[in-house]
């Protein structure tokens, strides 16, 4: 007879503070309403092409389904997840009076 158990292991979510990727965010969402938006093509290529459109940390790509967007009274976030290293990067914070 084998004992065995199970256990939960949780991964916690690092945040980070990453304006620089909005860009990479902005594009993302540009070619999700539109695939065929010429510009943000062309940006999407470019960011490639620098590396630019995958998480600083772990270096997998970004998605868009990682995009969320949380507005309460007083403040306006968008963040970003990356699902390799479960880190949440938050690319723009803006107060609002």
């Amino acid at each position: 007879m084998i004992a065995t158990s199970t256990h939960t292991v949780e991964r916690s979510t690092i945040t980070l503070q990453a304006p620089s990727l909005a860009t990479a965010v902005d594009t993302l969402l540009a070619l999700h309403e539109d695939p065929l938006n010429a510009r943000a093509r062309i940006t999407a290529a470019l960011l490639a092409k620098e590396g630019l459109d995958r998480c600083p940390r772990c270096h997998d790509a970004l998605s868009v389904e990682g995009y969320r967007e949380t507005r309460t009274p007083g403040l306006t976030r968008r963040t970003i997840d990356c699902g390799g290293c479960q880190t949440r990067f938050v690319v723009q914070e803006a107060l609002e009076a």
